[in-house]
């Protein structure tokens, strides 16, 4: 281990760029390797054959997992109509070929329609979600198949990009259909594509998806893997962190007075009266709705906690902390790296 790297371990979040092949917890992994960092989660698993964003948290920044994975999620995807398989994408074992698949592109637009909006879905069996203590898909490998609660999730647009071959009056066995898809976490998009198969009466599965935003990181800010690993290795951890107060830029960021800092850092709420806002929200598209939630940052940017402004009818408003980070120097280490902070990358507007 190198000596920048020996000095401390980072903590942040990194923008992953997921190529195909890998899971989730493999890049995972890659980050503990590389970062010498073992508090290392992600916001939102991506399938094996999945590529796009993976957002990271590092260290302490795994404490606001809660509050940055509940934003949008946005992808890119193809479908395959006439052929259903048994994972729902093109790694399964192929269910049934609809040799008289014909559908026509009002049929299609109709069904995309009905799978919009609040809907309830069953996850797949071949997934991570857990019957009583097993991922379903080692049940699913043992060729098990279970009862599974269906859950509310979110479609906000599921829209059709185009349609190859396309000019067709009817669109039959093999027909691929591009389309952008924006929804809430816990969304499965290959279920999204079989179940649009069943709507149809001639099945589909999920043939490539590209993950292109997770809250209020983009596909545009996502980082390859290899650039990750070099930054690591040269100790320029700067390079490819978001800072935690950066992660939840849009969220207003207030100042307080050292005793009702120390204060609020002891779990204790404190008056509100005295804080001095340094920073309003940003507004981030994607970005999940934290009401009343705001950051409270020290003399150097650095986040403390996040907090709850409540009105309080006695004592007037008071921050409420919701989630307290220990500082950094409780362990004797202080900020990676030595570049300025505006090498780090920065959230979009």
């Amino acid at each position: 281990m190198s000596g920048s790297r020996a000095q401390a371990a980072p903590e942040g979040v990194v923008n992953v760029y997921k190529p195909p092949g890998l899971t989730s917890h493999d890049v995972v992994s890659l980050l503990r390797r590389w970062s010498g960092q073992r508090r290392v989660g992600h916001l939102g698993t991506l399938d094996p054959s999945a590529s796009g964003v993976l957002p990271l948290c590092l260290g302490r920044a795994t404490r606001l997992a809660p509050y940055l994975s509940g934003g949008e999620k946005e992808y890119r995807g193809e479908l395959v109509l006439g052929i259903t398989t048994e994972t729902q994408d093109a790694e399964g074992r192929v269910l049934r070929v609809e040799e008289e698949c014909r559908v026509t592109p009002a049929e299609l637009e109709s069904a995309v329609r009905q799978l919009t909006g609040e809907l309830e879905q069953v996850p797949p069996m071949y997934s991570a979600v857990k019957y009583r203590g097993q991922p379903l898909y080692r049940l699913a490998r043992r060729g098990q198949t279970v009862e599974r609660s269906p859950r509310r999730i979110q479609v906000y647009r599921f829209q059709i990009e185009r349609v190859e071959p396309g000019e067709r009056d009817r669109l039959g066995l093999g027909t691929r259909v591009f389309f952008t898809v924006v929804c809430s976490p816990g969304t499965y998009v290959r279920t999204l594509a079989h179940d649009l198969g069943q709507l149809l009466g001639c099945g589909a599965h999920l043939a490539s998806l590209v993950r292109t935003r997770s809250g209020p990181f983009t596909l545009e800010t996502a980082l390859p893997l290899p650039e990750i690993e070099a930054a690591f290795a040269e100790g320029r951890w700067e390079r490819v962190l978001v800072s935690m107060s950066q992660a939840l830029i849009f969220l207003p960021a207030f100042r307080l007075p050292e005793q009702a800092e120390q204060a609020l850092r002891h779990g204790e709420s404190v008056a509100a009266a005295g804080a001095a806002l340094v920073e309003e929200g940003v507004p981030v598209r994607g970005s999940p709705t934290l009401p009343d939630l705001v950051r409270v940052v020290d003399e150097r940017g650095e986040l403390v906690a996040l907090a709850r402004r409540e009105q309080r009818r006695a004592a007037g408003a008071k921050f409420r902390p919701v989630c307290v980070l220990s500082p950094a120097g409780a362990s004797g280490k202080k900020r990676p790296g030595g570049g300025r902070e505006g090498d780090a990358p920065q959230l979009p507007g």
